[in-house]
């Protein structure tokens, strides 16, 4: 699985990748820059580019792939934090600071404490037995090139 965190300023995942309870990889990319915004995804990587691609032509919810259990997580200057998943093919708009995937709950509570979103998936790893290997983070505003992004209220 994965962990995934963001406050709204910068969004950090890990990159443990398993297979049949086995770990493959230690360096999986789970967040990217794609198209203007930020896309995550927690669950079946396989699926990760043909979500963004879905998403970028409109998010048909009749046109979902229906590939694996997964949840697409998009960050983007008019919208803010938005997820869909395959069973869910609509878009939530979810407040900051928020996390997701195996580690979610002590990543939430590790940014509920005030830490980062790289600390806060640092202690998920710790854990989380489907979580670890490299932290990746990305710089939001940087990424997007805005100065502020649009932030959901809790």
């Amino acid at each position: 699985m994965t962990t995934i965190a963001t406050d709204g300023r910068t969004i950090a995942a890990d990159g443990q990748s398993t297979c049949n309870g086995e770990r493959l990889n230690s360096a999986a990319v789970k967040i990217k820059t794609a198209h203007g915004s930020i896309y995550g995804m927690v669950g079946t990587a396989a699926v990760f580019d043909a979500a963004i691609q879905w998403h970028q032509t409109g998010a048909d919810p009749e046109k979902v792939p229906k590939f694996g259990d997964w949840t697409l997580l998009v960050i983007s200057r008019a919208r803010g934090l938005q997820w869909y998943s395959n069973d869910m093919p609509f878009s939530q708009s979810l407040p900051y600071p928020m996390a997701f995937g195996s580690g979610d709950k002590y990543a939430l509570g590790a940014l509920a404490a005030g830490m980062t979103p790289e600390k806060a998936v640092e202690i998920a790893t710790r854990y989380d037995i489907n979580s670890g290997g490299r932290i990746m983070v990305l710089d939001i505003a940087k990424e997007l090139g805005i100065h502020s992004i649009k932030a959901v209220s809790a």
